[in-house]
């Protein structure tokens, strides 16, 4: 089965030159900048293509590695040279196959997602071989896609179409919030004195050895801290300290709520009422327009807390 590959960014030249390793024909690459095609097919000594007709006639299978926000029209361009016997699949986490396929389409239609960060064009490839791939569309698709990948040893699990966006904002929360809380420490630490480069470096074997532990152990066995120890205590002084600072107190009550069931799984018989209650509580409203007693309308509503988190944070941002 020969792949084409549209799109030579990070995720399609090095999802090209990881099939090529595991074996796979990878026929070559068809780019809006030619350098990019040129160099992903030098690196998977494939060849470069000018045109959507060529490719089509060249390969069965169509890979789509373009930003989401260009595969409609890649596809729609693409369309007139597909067969019945051609697979056109794409790589976007949010998107579900029907981007790729009208009505009329004779060709079976897939998305393929790699739950990996794709770091560099030429970065190693070798933790890409534990990445799982989802595939969501037509069932002979999925059933080729899947059989494409199993000479590389990759899971391949399939998503249906109502759960791909559900799906793409788990990885997301797994990955590019994970920068968003890992700066949001570094600046936390800012603010009592540490420069940004210390700041990143002391946080470093923390938050290493804590994913190693996730990863090893699972979050419920790896979770340290004054939430495993239910203490409240020290709760309260972390929101006190952040009771100036909207953004930190809304992060941290946030994933402290999040704990929770984690904490409950561990420790079955604690009581965690008052620990709730306190992360729901409004501490840090600084001035913004929201009262301590419309938060205690309803302690247990989560879209109510969340309401507090976006006054707070809009209140930081008009400062």
């Amino acid at each position: 089965m020969a792949i084409g590959i549209i799109g030579a960014g990070k995720a399609g030249t090095v999802l090209g030159r990881y099939l090529t390793a595991c074996g796979l024909e990878v026929a070559g690459y068809m780019s809006r900048t030619p350098a990019h095609a040129a160099r992903a097919a030098e690196l998977t000594d494939s060849a470069c293509f000018d045109d959507f007709a060529h490719l089509a006639a060249r390969c069965n299978m169509v890979l789509i590695a373009t930003p989401d926000g260009q595969i409609g029209a890649t596809a729609a361009a693409l369309a007139p040279h597909l067969t019945a016997d051609h697979v056109l699949a794409h790589l976007s986490g949010s998107l579900t196959h029907a981007v790729l396929k009208p009505a009329h389409a004779v060709w079976q239609a897939a998305s393929l997602h790699p739950i990996f960060a794709f770091s560099d064009p030429e970065m190693d490839l070798a933790p890409l071989a534990s990445a799982v791939f989802s595939v969501e569309g037509d069932a002979a698709a999925r059933q080729r896609l899947t059989a494409l990948l199993a000479p590389c040893g990759n899971a391949v699990v399939p998503v249906t179409a109502a759960d791909k966006v559900r799906y793409h904002a788990a990885c997301v929360m797994a990955s590019n919030l994970v920068c968003g809380l890992y700066g949001e420490a570094a600046r936390q630490l800012t603010a009592c004195g540490f420069s940004e480069p210390l700041a990143r470096q002391a946080l470093a074997p923390l938050f290493l050895t804590n994913a190693r532990a996730i990863i090893d152990r699972g979050p419920t066995d790896a979770l340290t801290g004054p939430m495993e120890r239910n203490d409240l205590s020290t709760v309260r002084a972390h929101l006190q300290a952040l009771a100036d600072d909207p953004l930190g107190d809304a992060v941290y009550r946030s994933l402290s709520l999040a704990l929770l069931p984690l904490v409950a799984e561990g420790h079955p018989e604690r009581d965690r009422a008052d620990m709730e209650k306190e992360l729901r509580s409004n501490h840090a409203d600084n001035g913004s327009n929201v009262r301590r007693s419309e938060t205690q309308e309803n302690p247990s509503d989560d879209a109510h807390l969340l309401r507090l988190f976006h006054s707070k944070i809009n209140q930081q941002g008009r400062h």
